[in-house]
């Protein structure tokens, strides 16, 4: 398993971030698209870019042996979630303020299975708890089975499939959800 070090991203990471996307999206090309992203489109620069600037993004850097530092999988965590969220039968009674949402959540191929995206999620949880949030509350593409099935072996809920308003913006409709109570 490789060393992982967690980090709040800051703007003089941004090449390596663009450089983690761009070798994701070649991945997910060649090798089958379940998050259904697409590159230029979404996530697109701007949207982790922002992530960035907003003080949301975090990465999972991974200690090479020439003493590099590699970014082996990035998560954005914040409140921001779609309107439609307000009307879903959600289990954990909680506010909006009461609860973050885990967007991106991305590992590179050769990072997966080896701990990378359950470490971002585990600190994605322990984020929540210091602030006091009540809840994780997510979405996955319905076609997105692996990342579905991540979610629920770190114990998050999964509630049903949901149109979240993303179709007109993306082209996609249905939704997984899924909530983890942290406190």
């Amino acid at each position: 398993m490789p060393h992982l070090h967690i980090v709040q991203a800051e703007p003089g990471d941004l090449a390596g971030i663009s450089a983690f996307f761009e070798g994701l999206f070649d991945d997910l090309e060649t090798n089958g698209n379940p998050p259904g992203w697409r590159r230029g489109f979404y996530p697109s620069s701007a949207d982790w870019e922002n992530d960035v600037l907003n003080g949301e993004m975090y990465l999972a850097l991974s200690h090479e042996d020439n003493g590099d530092m590699l970014v082996a999988g990035a998560v954005t965590i914040n409140g921001d979630m779609p309107q439609e969220y307000d009307n879903i039968p959600w289990r954990v009674s909680a506010s909006r303020g009461e609860t973050l949402s885990i967007h991106r959540l991305a590992v590179l191929p050769q990072f997966r299975r080896r701990g990378a995206a359950r470490a971002l999620v585990t600190f994605a949880e322990e984020l929540a708890r210091a602030r006091g949030i009540r809840a994780i509350r997510l979405d996955t593409l319905i076609t997105n089975e692996s990342g579905s099935s991540f979610y629920e072996s770190c114990g998050y809920t999964y509630l049903g499939i949901f149109d979240i308003g993303y179709g007109p913006a993306h082209g996609y409709y249905e939704f997984r959800l899924f909530e983890k109570e942290v406190v």
